[in-house]
């Protein structure tokens, strides 16, 4: 019998991929055997900030500290430092094992973020944003809980589920992103051609024009990451 799940096992970008990739950040040779996203996460974020060292981020949702993680290889390879945010304990724990930046332990969608940031003393500005909850709907109040008047991200990932959840968050979060100032980038994006589950985003206050324009792929279908970050679609 076929595992039902088997589309949700990652798809790394490898180094023998580099001539393929969408854009050519500075520090690529960085990423020397391969990445760590489930899907290219980190590496979109590296191509939308041109390879940029000592970036900042806010990883909720943080999960397991290295495997299928959006900022180990910010952290290790390109000495990105930042917050993690994590409701499962053993998944804090592991994280402060094997990660040099802090995790906090607690409910995302009644988190005191102003608070947490102000002990941390980072913001307002910072380079990548993972929303990534379950279900789809605390992913959302998740990202609400955030003061996007008051803090601002170059990137972010967001995770709709779409394919399992309905459009009503992924639509729902995409107006209220816009309405902040963001640009959606990448659109529906999936491990494979069947199962969009993630919108990729950019505020242009914070990326260069000419990145947005070259990164932007928003045509409404669902894209395998894969094929959207190396330019075959």
């Amino acid at each position: 019998m076929s595992d039902p799940n088997a589309w949700q096992m990652p798809t790394f970008f490898t180094v023998d991929k580099g001539n393929e990739l969408r854009y050519k950040f500075k520090g690529l040779e960085l990423v020397s055997h391969q990445n760590f996203s489930q899907c290219y996460q980190d590496m979109f974020v590296l191509c939308m900030l041109d390879g940029m060292p000592e970036g900042t981020f806010v990883e909720i949702g943080a999960g397991h500290p290295v495997i299928s993680n959006n900022t180990a290889l910010l952290e290790s390879r390109f000495a990105w430092d930042g917050i993690g945010f994590e409701i499962k304990e053993h998944e804090a724990e592991l994280y402060n094992q094997h990660r040099r930046a802090k995790i906090a332990v607690g409910d995302a969608t009644t988190a005191d973020f102003d608070q947490l940031f102000e002990e941390l003393g980072i913001g307002p500005n910072f380079d990548y944003l993972q929303v990534d909850c379950e279900p789809a709907s605390v992913t959302f109040e998740a990202l609400k809980k955030i003061n996007l008047e008051k803090y601002k991200f170059a990137t972010i990932t967001f995770e709709h589920d779409a394919y399992n959840d309905g459009t009503d968050v992924r639509d729902a979060s995409r107006e209220y992103l816009q309405a902040y100032g963001y640009t959606l980038i990448a659109d529906n994006i999936s491990v494979d051609d069947e199962h969009p589950f993630e919108d990729w985003w950019a505020h242009p206050d914070l990326v260069p024009s000419h990145t947005i324009d070259s990164m932007t792929c928003v045509t409404g279908e669902t894209k395998k990451a894969e094929d959207y970050m190396l330019g075959r679609v």
